[in-house]
């Protein structure tokens, strides 16, 4: 199937973003890799502050949903948190270049109306979180005395541990188990005793 002239402008832009950052970037270097002239690249995106934007808003909104589904489900608290943890590591292992794009993002300066947006889906997320982890307390699953904060923190916090150590290392090659040494470490803390 033939992608559209948007989907090239977008997976280029990804793709430049990831390797060069936001400031590096131009519409320019853009139109010239994706063999896409510069006006058509600005008739579907009028500056480069909405096609970064409009990236990030497809990448995160396709999370979002995934993390909703997962949430809603049947499986108990346990493995819905499971279920988001492999879910985002074979992501980043699926969309390389979104991967580096959002570590590049969280290392970032971004202009504030980004990083807005950016904290703004992040909040999100982490709200699904919180609401898993206090369900696994109301459950009994976890411990009773557990902060859900804290344990979000903690998951939130390994997780881009994970994918900096994925993407800016000069070893990417982690473990396959990592994703089940990291969340079974979590898990430990969070457990009834």
């Amino acid at each position: 199937m033939k992608k559209s002239t948007k989907q090239i402008i977008l997976e280029t832009a990804i793709e430049l973003f990831s390797e060069l950052g936001y400031t590096r970037t131009s519409m320019r270097i853009i139109a010239e890799k994706s063999g896409i002239t510069k006006p058509a690249v600005y008739y579907y995106f009028p500056d480069k502050e909405s096609l970064f934007i409009g990236i990030l808003e497809h990448g995160m909104e396709e999370i979002d949903k995934t993390m909703q589904e997962i949430a809603l489900s049947d499986l108990s608290t346990m493995d819905k948190l499971k279920a988001i943890i492999r879910t985002q590591i074979e992501d980043m292992d699926r969309h390389k270049s979104f991967g580096r794009l959002i570590m590049h993002v969280l290392n970032s300066n971004l202009k504030e109306n980004m990083a807005t947006r950016f904290h703004e889906w992040m909040s999100k997320q982490s709200a699904v979180l919180y609401d898993i982890v206090r369900q696994g307390i109301e459950k009994g699953e976890f411990r009773k005395d557990l902060d859900a904060r804290s344990f979000v923190y903690c998951l939130t916090g390994g997780m881009n541990q994970f994918g900096r150590d994925k993407f800016h290392s000069n070893n990417p090659d982690i473990p396959g188990n990592q994703e089940k040494l990291l969340f079974e470490t979590l898990i430990q803390c969070a457990q009834k005793v």
